[in-house]
């Protein structure tokens, strides 16, 4: 079953307005660099063998020295590469490259898999039932404004996980709720990039949010939750893990649909226009 949301697609880059002009072109002097925020690592047993970086550097966990920022040669059960902790954007993420487990609150990351880092988390190279976990173990801590920011919107309801997609002016990333640990598809539309889309206003797009908020259809993606900031307006949208129909039709070559097929997918957009029209 294919499900739509009309309406949101990325409309084609123009010129930034005059009044996003960067301020140097108008003769306003620049404003003052910002101090780059620092995470700490800090390890369970020994609080003074805290590891710091910034956005700029990550901390990469294992035997091999070549590739490690942390390097335990001796310890047999960690890979060469065991784990990398890194920023995206504002979020602190870890990646899994081992083979034993990385472990996130007593819980294994899994190969190749990546996991979003809250303040107070606890990292771990060895299972946490062996004697020897507190000596491979540190608890990550964010800065202060950096959880402020966190604990706010739609960070204080979903954890944000990997992009799930790109557009001119929006992000999509899986988002999973973290009292009930449902996913959905969190999009981030940047405000000062859609300030570039001339023919369509961003009033345009919350009056179309708000009427598809009052939407309940099986056909019609559901908005579950809007957050809006300076900077950012965020849906979290009903996940749909089906894919494009663009691209579900393109996969299709060289059999097209049949004619039944064809049917019972115009069956399902006219049942979705016919709903929203009578919501008028």
């Amino acid at each position: 079953q294919f499900l739509y949301f009309i309406g949101m697609a990325d409309l084609p880059p123009t010129l930034l307005p005059a009044t996003l002009d960067d301020e140097a072109a108008n003769g306003s002097p620049p404003k003052p660099q910002s101090k780059p925020l620092e995470y700490h690592l800090t390890h369970v047993s020994n609080p003074a063998r805290t590891v710091s970086f910034t956005g700029s550097s990550d901390v990469t966990i294992g035997r091999d020295a070549t590739f490690c920022t942390l390097s335990f040669p001796e310890v047999a059960v960690l890979s060469r590469r065991h784990c990398r902790v890194f920023t995206l954007g504002r979020d602190v993420l870890v990646h899994d490259f081992s083979s034993n487990g990385t472990y996130l609150n007593g819980k294994v990351v899994g190969k190749d898999n990546t996991r979003v880092m809250r303040t107070g988390d606890v990292l771990a190279v060895v299972n946490p039932k062996l004697p020897e976990y507190s000596l491979f173990s540190w608890r990550f801590i964010a800065p202060a404004e950096q959880e402020e920011a966190d604990d706010s919107g739609i960070n204080a309801i979903y954890d944000m996980g990997k992009v799930l997609g790109t557009g001119n002016f929006a992000t999509v990333r899986l988002g999973t709720h973290r009292k009930t640990g449902e996913r959905v598809a969190v999009k981030i539309v940047e405000k000062k990039r859609f300030a570039m889309q001339t023919d369509f206003s961003f009033s345009s797009l919350q009056s179309e949010v708000e009427i598809l908020r009052r939407m309940n259809h099986p056909n019609i993606i559901r908005v579950l939750d809007v957050f809006d900031s300076d900077k950012a307006f965020t849906m979290a949208l009903e996940l749909v893990a089906g894919g494009d129909l663009f691209d579900y039709i393109v996969g299709r070559c060289p059999n097209p649909f049949t004619e039944d097929e064809a049917r019972a997918l115009f069956v399902q957009l006219l049942e979705a226009l016919l709903y929203m029209h009578s919501k008028d």
